[in-house]
């Protein structure tokens, strides 16, 4: 079976330069990882003002000062866009941190991190991108019993503001700091046999997820609420288009490479396969599964969420074989985008068909 990092021990990357490279076992000590410090600051100085200015923007809170409000919003983004940065960029300019960083690459902590990071991020990030769109002019989304339903330009940017994050902290903390490199990591091309690999392997995604979808639609009365994001009625054959390049191609690359490339390559060499397949098709499951699900034999909520994890684990299991199987994230790329491409374009013929 191909290991894809196997080759890595033989061949390890030349560490950034910098400062002398410390001795094995000492960079776990070195000055307690200034780019995780740096992370957990931005974190938690520039949440605390994000979310005293959401109070205060809301009419919840009484501001001590009549300009603490709008200095906040500015001053806060700009203490967690910070720390975001040190935490991706730092391995890749400062060759000690280099080193910290790679002993925690492919623990559990470090993929759980991570994975908070990007998903902290995109969060304010998607918001504020969304507020720019509609300064410009356009309506990137609408509302409906409180929820947002993302309309083309809002589902494109929100993919993007989303895939940011995760290349970031590919580019620094894993290519950057010498822990692989981007052929390490499964871009490479090993003829057409991936491309026709990927397409088959898509077609059975799509039929494993709607036979999975139909039991516990019909046996626990659960439902996917994720159409429930997407605004696709009335829409263009350009919006169309819009929305298929966020889903189908952006998605597809950058969540290979984070979620196969990334976290079960360092995860495999360092834990093992198994502990890899298991962890990163989680982590994939738990991202993907966004709102909570609507159960209708389930008092709370919590049970369909969970539910509505078994499928996206599924997904993460068979895109992770892929990449294990090959030492490429071409087939995996593919079938994502096979997937997502169907699906959506599905909900947009349902949609249209209704309207």
């Amino acid at each position: 079976m191909f290991e894809p990092t196997a080759d890595r021990e033989s061949a390890a990357p030349a560490a950034p330069s910098g400062d002398s490279e410390l001795p094995p076992g000492e960079a776990s000590h070195h000055a307690a990882h200034w780019s995780t410090i740096a992370l957990l600051v931005g974190l938690g100085v520039g949440g605390a003002m994000l979310g005293s200015w959401w109070l205060l923007a809301r009419g919840q809170a009484d501001p001590p000062l009549p300009w603490l409000w709008p200095v906040a919003l500015p001053v806060g983004l700009a203490v967690l866009a910070g720390g975001v940065l040190a935490y991706g960029l730092l391995p890749a300019f400062w060759r000690r941190e280099a080193a910290s960083v790679r002993e925690l690459i492919g623990s559990y902590g470090g993929a759980l991190i991570d994975l908070l990071t990007v998903v902290l991020l995109a969060a304010p990030l998607t918001a504020l991108g969304l507020a720019g769109l509609r300064w410009l002019g356009l309506e990137p989304a609408s509302i409906e019993d409180g929820r947002i339903r993302l309309r083309p330009e809002g589902l494109l940017l929100a993919v993007v503001m989303t895939d940011v994050p995760m290349v970031l902290l590919v580019l620094g903390r894993v290519v950057g700091s010498g822990a692989a490199s981007w052929r390490d990591l499964g871009l490479r091309w090993r003829g057409a046999g991936d491309v026709q690999l990927g397409l088959m392997s898509g077609v059975g995604i799509l039929v494993l997820v709607a036979v999975v979808s139909a039991l516990l639609r019909f046996g626990a009365g659960v439902t996917n609420p994720q159409a429930e994001l997407f605004e696709v009625q009335g829409i263009s054959a350009g919006g169309f288009a819009l929305a298929l390049l966020g889903a189908a191609v952006f998605a597809p690359v950058v969540e290979e490479l984070f979620f196969r490339g990334y976290l079960f390559g360092q995860l495999a060499r360092r834990k093992g396969a198994a502990a890899a397949y298991a962890v990163s098709a989680g982590l994939f499951a738990i991202v993907h599964v966004n709102l909570p699900a609507r159960g209708a034999d389930v008092v709370n909520q919590l049970g369909p969420t969970l539910l509505l994890l078994i499928p996206f684990f599924l997904v993460g299991l068979v895109l992770a074989r892929l990449y294990h199987a090959t030492g490429s994230l071409v087939p995996g790329i593919v079938a994502h985008a096979v997937n997502n491409a169907t699906a959506f374009s599905v909900l947009f013929l349902g949609m249209a068909r209704q309207g």
